[in-house]
């Protein structure tokens, strides 16, 4: 697989770009000091049924699932930090006191993270087929439907937008409980041995 300089997207999960709604926007253009305002105007699509207040109620929905896309994924990329750095513990302390809490922290990090994205998927074969949708593919997927036309959600979408997020929440949650738990508990027996600290990472910014 060639990745591109950018990356590439972590198998079960996906972008979400939001477009703007018919209107009037200024558009500013700042090079090397020197900067231009243009005024921009974004017309709806004569071929569309939706009205210009469905479209704006659609990318409201579409930009709040991107919020908790994003607080997802920085929440995965948090649980694989302290992974890593797990991992290396356990490389470097052989002591069964410290190994033994590594592993228990790494177990509920691994579940945790299992509610989020499925560290199953390759991104090939049959994938979709295995194993079922975690809560950043859900939301994924729920976004992509939502961009299918220019309507406003209808009830079923925001009933399943309001559960995916209060999923997101309640797992966000754990991570600061495990964090502040776990792994505190563990930094408090790393440092009595004179071994530095697991870092956990600042809670994402909401």
């Amino acid at each position: 697989i060639v990745v591109p300089p950018e990356g590439r997207e972590a198998p079960g999960t996906s972008r979400v770009s939001l477009l703007v709604a018919p209107g009037t926007y200024t558009v500013k253009l700042a090079v090397g000091g020197a900067e231009q305002t243009r005024q921009l105007e974004v017309r709806k699509d004569p071929n569309s049924a939706g009205t210009v207040a469905e479209i704006e109620a659609q990318l409201r929905a579409t930009a709040a699932i991107r919020v908790d896309m994003n607080a997802a994924a920085a929440a995965v990329a948090r649980i694989e930090s302290v992974r890593l750095q797990l991992e290396a513990l356990r490389r470097t302390v052989t002591e069964t006191e410290v190994v033994r809490a590594a592993t228990a922290l790494e177990t509920k990090l691994v579940d945790l993270e299992m509610e989020l994205v499925d560290l199953r998927l390759t991104g090939n074969g049959q994938d979709g087929v295995r194993f079922g949708s975690k809560l950043i593919s859900k939301l994924g997927y729920l976004a992509g439907g939502l961009a299918g036309g220019d309507f406003k959600p209808t009830d079923q979408q925001v009933e399943v937008q309001a559960l995916l997020s209060g999923q997101l929440k309640a797992h966000l949650t754990t991570l600061e409980s495990i964090v502040g738990g776990d792994l505190g508990s563990l930094n408090v027996l790393l440092r009595a041995k004179n071994v530095p600290n697991v870092v956990g990472g600042p809670p994402p910014v909401p």
